[in-house]
C-alpha cells in the first residue's frame, strides 16, 4: 500500500512539474499597435488560453486525487496561480479591447475639446496601459506578470474608468444625433 501511495504521488508530482515547466517558459506574444514604434499590445492569446484551461483541469484532477495529501500545498499553489492568470488575462483582454477603440477616438483633438473630463480619465488609463505593456515587453513571462501583486486590481480600475469614458462618449454621440438626425444612421464604432 505504501508503494501504491508513493507511485500515485509521484505521478502527481510529475504532472505538476510538467505544468510548472510549461509556465516557466510561456511568454506573451507582443505585436505593434497601429505601427506605433513604442506601443505594443498582446497578441496570440488563444494558445495561452487553451493551455490555461487544460492545465486548470489537470490541477483540479490532481486536487481530487486520493494521493494528493503529501503534495497538497504545491498543487493548491498552482491552482491559485492558474486562477490568477485566468482572472488577469480576462481583465487584460477587456482593457486592451476597450483601450484600442478609445485610443483611436481620443487621438482626435476635437473629441478632447468636446469631452475634456473623459479625455483626462482616458489619458490616465492610457498611461497605465502603456506602462503595463512596457513592463511586459521587458519581462514577458506570463506567470510572473499575471501573478504580479496588485495587477488585477489595477486592470479592474482601468476597466471601470474605460466603461465610464465609453458611456459618456455614447451619451455625447447621442446628443449629436438629436441635434443632427442624419447621425442616427452611423454606429458608435
Amino acid at each position: 500500500q505504501i508503494s501504491g501511495v508513493a507511485t500515485g504521488e509521484y505521478v502527481l508530482v510529475k504532472q505538476i512539474n510538467k505544468i510548472a515547466d510549461f509556465w516557466d517558459s510561456q511568454e506573451f506574444i507582443l505585436v505593434r499597435h497601429r505601427d506605433q514604434e513604442n506601443c505594443m499590445i498582446l497578441g496570440g492569446l488563444d494558445e495561452i488560453s487553451q493551455a490555461l484551461e487544460e492545465q486548470q483541469i489537470q490541477v483540479q484532477t490532481c486536487l481530487a486525487s486520493r494521493y494528493v495529501a503529501g503534495i497538497r500545498p504545491i498543487v493548491e499553489e498552482w491552482d491559485t496561480k492558474l486562477q490568477a492568470v485566468g482572472d488577469v488575462l480576462e481583465e487584460w483582454i477587456n482593457v486592451q479591447k476597450n483601450w484600442i477603440y478609445l485610443e483611436f477616438v481620443f487621438s482626435s483633438d476635437d473629441i478632447k475639446k468636446q469631452l475634456p473630463d473623459e479625455s483626462k480619465l482616458f489619458a490616465k488609463v492610457d498611461k497605465t496601459f502603456r506602462k503595463l505593456m512596457q513592463m511586459t515587453a521587458a519581462n514577458n513571462n506570463v506567470i510572473s506578470i499575471c501573478t504580479e501583486p496588485g495587477l488585477l486590481e489595477q486592470l479592474r480600475e482601468c476597466t471601470e474608468s474605460l466603461d465610464k469614458v465609453q458611456k459618456r462618449l455614447e451619451d455625447y454621440l447621442e446628443t449629436k444625433r438629436a441635434t443632427f438626425p442624419r447621425f442616427y444612421f452611423l454606429s458608435n464604432d
